[in-house]
């Protein structure tokens, strides 16, 4: 895990493609889920570490499998919503 700055860290080494954490005053926002809910699983549990909030948003910077595919876990437990870039 990586801090980038205040409020930015990216999950670098647990899947194939990058996770970023970016936390707001409301709410935690990831950008990618990785390939697989495996792996989206331990990049949850690591960004939980890191903050307590709950992940209001998703952001998928384009739809390739490796970037959306763990998406399930975000949605069961917290419900958020989902932002799709064009």
């Amino acid at each position: 895990m990586l801090q980038v700055t205040d409020g930015v860290w990216v999950a670098v080494g647990y899947a194939l493609a990058n996770s970023i954490l970016l936390e707001g005053r409301e709410g935690l926002v990831v950008v990618d889920v990785t390939e697989c809910e495996r792996a989206a699983r331990k990049i949850r549990d690591a960004f939980s570490r890191i903050s307590n909030k709950s992940i209001v948003a998703v952001i998928y910077t384009h739809n390739h499998q490796d970037h959306t595919s763990g998406a399930r876990v975000c949605f069961a437990i917290y419900h958020c919503m989902l932002h799709l870039s064009i």
